[in-house]
């Protein structure tokens, strides 16, 4: 996997678009791009673009200690852009030869937005193209996981690292820590560290739920379901006896109405409820009786003389169409005159050809003259022959709503009031009847009404408890319901709940395999660790015979170096020059552990380093470090010594020009002043 391009815009001093070309020159021996930038300028900020291109502000691992990723990304928003209220900041990385499954050409682009106004961050946003088109095959959502699969943030650090890395490996305080967390990075181990966390949490969870479900939780669940089907069936029983003594009432108050039936007629409650009601009847009747005088007085002689009215209302309609019959007629036939004129006697009228002689034209003239004629001819059907009334339009429309009124509502009025009084009239013949059959003494009827009353006032005391036993059978049945669920339940979960601790005793295997097979990785890695950092630090160390063998606790990750004759030395004890060589070759050791192909980028490698030491990193490190090798340096670290021991893998040289006056660097071509053997 190569680098081919990195593009900043207004990415800290870099303002505007930015570009370093890192594609191949063909020389497949020219695998070194050097970039040269006096101290500031923006090497690190170079280093940093890549990571946070490719992992964003907060899995970068570049936030500072109780530093937000907004107060990150706003202190690299280039200072000038955000003067004239620019919106973007991007990065975008360009890789060659990634296998989806067959070798594409990546673009990574990662853009931050800010406002116009306040320049305050708002969003970020990933994007990624595949040979120049909007990667397709995995979701958008999923790009960030397409990333980190491809290039693992953990193992990033072995690739892209600067001085301070190569120091913390070499330092004694911290190289430790340092190791372990590489080691961790290197194996994967913390996704396992991780899923031996989930087993542990959900072998927990499973057997605290498995321990819950007790067949002694059954068996209280069949007893209550016991009590409530007992308690049913005393609900049951005592609701049979009120429906008994409910249904001797109404059999009891059937024969008090049969009685008071015949004594009574109707069965009117007492003399004077009958005497009222025929009073009431009266004034129904009388009331009917004025309204019938009064309708009298009014409409009704029309609706009497209902055929005379019939006729009337026949009459004035058809003199209504005769009128409308000869308006049309005596509005339309001046025009006619004005259609003959025009066609035939007009000399200024279009002429056919042959033109119509005269006789012709008179001919034709009366045919059109009879055929209009015909229009009106006979008049319609409907209409009078001739007008009787001589009514205005106005008085036509009072006549037939008058005569509508009277056929449409006064007769039907006057029908209605008179079955009002015939049934007011019947209504005081039948009470009165029963009146004349009434004895004169009622207290007999009034102990009838008493004990009727009484019935009542029973009936209303049982449909009350008959009631409350119905609401707690339906609560007992909710109940019983209720209960025969969670006994259903409870044997599914028991069921489960075996299945369960079959589940604890596998997962707990499992994190027994997981624990052995961590521990026999991490053996085999570090022994290929230690070979592999071992043919970096003989190739660089000063003494042929210093080093034998480079060895790693698996325990403390305590590091020891062996001479070639077996002899041992604690890495504290080496000088500084020899832990940064070491530091270098276990980084290097660590890359080629983690079979992935990566560039490396560099930053700042020869710190703390003498003469004989760099030489040998510059003839033997950098030109086997990796396919693609980014060296990010000073001009007193790889000056024009070492550059002409590189010369002949140096593909591309890059000088970072910081202008401290406006505020910004460019990316120019060549590496400071000095001047490249050909």
């Amino acid at each position: 996997m190569l680098l081919t391009k990195i593009a900043l815009h207004n990415y800290s001093a870099f303002e505007g678009t930015q570009v370093i070309n890192l594609s191949s020159t063909g020389n497949e021996k020219q695998n070194i791009t050097l970039i040269g930038a006096m101290n500031g300028a923006g090497k690190t900020s170079l280093l940093e673009a890549v990571r946070l291109c490719l992992y964003g502000e907060r899995n970068s691992g570049l936030l500072q200690p109780r530093e937000t990723p907004t107060d990150f990304i706003r202190k690299r928003f280039n200072y000038n852009a955000r003067d004239r209220h620019e919106t973007a900041m991007w990065i975008e990385l360009a890789f060659d030869d990634i296998q989806l499954p067959d070798a594409h050409e990546i673009y990574v682009k990662r853009t931050w937005h800010f406002h116009s106004v306040r320049g305050t961050y708002e969003n970020e946003e990933l994007t990624i193209h595949k040979d120049g088109k909007e990667l397709q095959v995995i979701d958008r959502e999923h790009w960030q996981d397409f990333i980190n699969d491809t290039i693992p943030p953990g193992v990033a650090g072995f690739f892209f690292f600067d001085g301070e890395k190569i120091q913390q490996l070499a330092d004694d305080e911290t190289d430790r820590d340092a190791l372990r967390d590489s080691i961790r990075n290197l194996l994967g181990l913390n996704v396992y560290s991780r899923l031996e966390s989930d087993l542990s949490k959900h072998t927990e969870e499973v057997r605290r739920e498995a321990d819950k479900v007790t067949d002694a939780q059954l068996k209280q669940l069949e007893a209550d379901e016991a009590r409530f089907r007992e308690l049913m069936r005393d609900n049951r029983d005592a609701r049979a006896e009120l429906q008994a003594e409910l249904d001797d009432l109404l059999e009891k108050d059937e024969l008090l109405e049969r009685e008071v039936r015949r004594m009574v007629g109707v069965g009117a409650d007492s003399r004077s409820d009958l005497q009222r009601d025929v009073a009431d009847e009266e004034n129904k009747k009388k009331n009917a009786n004025e309204e019938i005088l009064k309708l009298a007085g009014e409409l009704l002689p029309f609706a009497i003389t209902g055929r005379l009215c019939d006729e009337l209302r026949t009459q004035i309609e058809a003199e209504e169409k005769l009128r409308q019959w000869e308006a049309a007629k005596t509005r339309v036939h001046p025009q006619l005159d004005t259609i003959l004129k025009k066609v035939f006697h007009d000399p200024n009228a279009p002429q056919s050809k042959p033109p119509l002689t005269v006789p012709q034209k008179h001919f034709y003239a009366g045919r059109v003259s009879a055929e209009w004629e015909e229009l009106f001819i006979p008049k319609p059907t409907d209409a009078a022959d001739e007008y009787i009334h001589e009514l205005s339009t106005k008085d036509e429309r009072f006549i037939l709503g008058t005569l509508d009124k009277v056929s449409l509502q006064t007769v039907g009025t006057l029908r209605e009031l008179l079955k009002m009084r015939e049934r007011a009239a019947k209504r005081i013949q039948d009470t009165n009847r029963e009146l004349r059959n009434l004895p004169e003494d009622d207290s007999h009827i009034a102990q009838l009404f008493d004990q009727r009353k009484a019935n009542e006032t029973a009936k209303a005391q049982l449909y009350s408890r008959i009631g409350k036993l119905d609401d707690e059978r339906a609560s007992y049945e909710r109940e019983l319901k209720s209960t025969r669920e969670k006994i259903e339940n409870l044997k599914k979960k028991l069921g489960k709940a075996e299945k369960d601790r079959i589940r604890v005793f596998l997962a707990r295997r499992i994190q027994g395999v997981l624990e052995k097979y961590e521990k026999e990785l991490k053996n085999q890695k570090l022994e290929e660790l230690e070979s592999l950092t071992t043919e970096m630090y003989r190739r660089l160390a000063r003494k042929d015979d210093f080093v034998g063998r480079v060895q790693i606790d698996p325990h403390t990750f305590d590091v020891t170096v062996h001479d070639t004759k077996g002899r041992m030395r604690e890495k504290r004890r080496l000088s500084a020059g020899e832990k940064q060589i070491y530091a270098i070759s276990l980084l290097w050791g660590l890359a080629k552990a983690s079979d992935i192909e990566l560039p490396i980028i560099i930053d700042t490698p020869f710190a703390r380093l003498d003469s004989e030491h760099r030489t040998k990193i510059a003839k033997h490190y950098f030109p086997h470090a990796s396919e693609q090798v980014i060296i990010l340096s000073t001009d007193e670290e790889i000056d024009h010594r070492y550059v002409e021991l590189l010369h002949p893998y140096i593909g591309r040289s890059y000088l970072i020009n910081h202008n401290d006056k406006k505020r910004h660097s460019v990316i120019e071509a060549g590496y400071f002043q000095i001047q490249m053997s050909a």
